[in-house]
């Protein structure tokens, strides 16, 4: 028999998401077959076999009781755990690895254990409409249930807020960046410009440029940091090296701090300018 204590209970990061209108497009043979709009209701969406414990249900022979999840994090990124399957869950081709949070981007294909379904990730459904997204939130009375619990989960995480305090104090990490700066910057000029003369509008629009670019995988970050950035660093491909926590802007630290590996970051704001963050160790 299943228990309440057996239901996958999400990692304190996790929050409500931000992604309103992303989905999985469900494609088999090279059609399109469903779509699941469950991942942009909800912190966590558990994918799976056992039907009690999972949002949605996985029929494959070789998909796992709780196989994987996709949860939303304060940076504003979709994630997918791997739940420890015996088949393993795939990023375009690639298992990953069982307990470890990866990061999807638009366009990744998903597959889950043998099943010859691919679950495309469309961050931003252009199909969508809200009033069936509001329809079918209200039919879902057992899912509010199952967030209501959930987020109770998350008070027992203040009980370790004092110890979790003390590991980010040792904590580290090493980010490349992309800094744009404007007129109003606390330094508006680079090694590209004597001085800066674009609207903070102007570059938060760059940036959000270079994140597609990037995204799409047009041009590797390191490329557009070496031309684009207004750091001096740009000349190591925006790389920072390691550093500690208040050693950085407060937001430009904590975006860097909330990012997984190899993740990146969406346009950041400091005094500095906007930045584009890649988390890399």
């Amino acid at each position: 028999m299943d228990s309440k204590a057996d239901e996958y209970q999400p990692p304190s990061w996790a929050c409500e998401p931000s992604l309103r209108s992303c989905c999985l497009k469900v494609t088999k043979n090279g059609s399109v077959i469903d779509k699941v709009r469950d991942v942009s209701q909800q912190i966590c969406t558990v994918f799976g076999r056992n039907v009690k414990l999972c949002d949605v249900i996985l029929q494959h022979p070789s998909i796992s009781r709780q196989h994987a999840s996709i949860l939303h994090g304060s940076s504003g990124n979709m994630y997918i755990i791997d739940l420890g399957s015996s088949h393993g869950t795939f990023i375009n081709k690639k298992r990953l690895d069982a307990k470890r949070r990866q990061v999807l981007r638009d366009h990744d294909k998903i597959r889950f254990g043998a099943s010859t379904r691919t679950y495309v990730v469309v961050l931003k459904d252009d199909d969508w409409d809200e009033q069936e997204n509001f329809e079918s939130h209200s039919r879902s009375n057992g899912r509010k249930r199952r967030e209501k619990d959930r987020t109770r989960t998350f008070d027992r995480n203040d009980r370790r807020s004092k110890r979790q305090k003390q590991e980010k104090d040792l904590e580290t990490v090493r980010c490349r960046h992309i800094l744009v700066k404007h007129i109003e910057s606390r330094r508006p000029k680079s090694w590209k410009d004597m001085a800066v003369t674009r609207s903070k509008e102007d570059a938060m629009d760059m940036v959000k440029d270079y994140r597609e670019q990037i995204n799409s995988r047009e041009v590797s970050f390191v490329e557009l940091a070496k031309k684009e950035s207004d750091c001096n660093s740009h000349s190591d491909g925006g790389d920072l090296g390691r550093f500690g926590r208040g050693k950085m802007q407060k937001p430009f630290e904590e975006a860097a701090f909330n990012l997984a590996i190899d993740e990146l970051s969406y346009p950041i704001e400091t005094q500095s300018g906007i930045h584009l963050i890649l988390r890399t160790e």
